[in-house]
């Protein structure tokens, strides 16, 4: 993923016909640091992720996962949401139904017993 990452800021950049120099300098960080984003061995903190966002003119579900959502449309956040309160339902579920077999076969062991 990191060298997804690198290779989408690297492409924007291009795009955007800026050098490493260029975009370090508007970023406040070193060209070393721009070239290290862009070859994957490290990631941009959360505040040079929010500057290329706006540098780049694109989201950052574009910039960070390469996902193109729309307007209006689920993005990647809500279908990870939506799967995840899925499994959440689903074991709660699960656990209903093993509370209320114990509940059934724990009052069938009282019944028996009471004969």
């Amino acid at each position: 993923m990191i060298h997804k990452v690198g290779a989408r800021i690297s492409s924007y950049r291009k795009k955007r016909n800026m050098s490493l120099e260029e975009l370090a300098t508007v970023l406040n960080v070193n060209r070393q640091t721009i070239s290290k984003w862009e070859t994957g061995d490290t990631l941009p903190d959360v505040f040079n992720v929010v500057a290329l966002e706006k540098i780049f003119h694109v989201s950052l579900d574009v910039l960070i996962l390469g996902v193109h959502s729309k307007l209006g449309g689920p993005s990647y956040i809500t279908d990870v949401k939506e799967k995840r309160q899925k499994q959440i339902f689903g074991n709660y579920c699960w656990r209903n139904r093993i509370h209320n077999f114990c509940y059934i076969a724990h009052s069938i062991e009282n019944f028996r017993s009471c004969k």
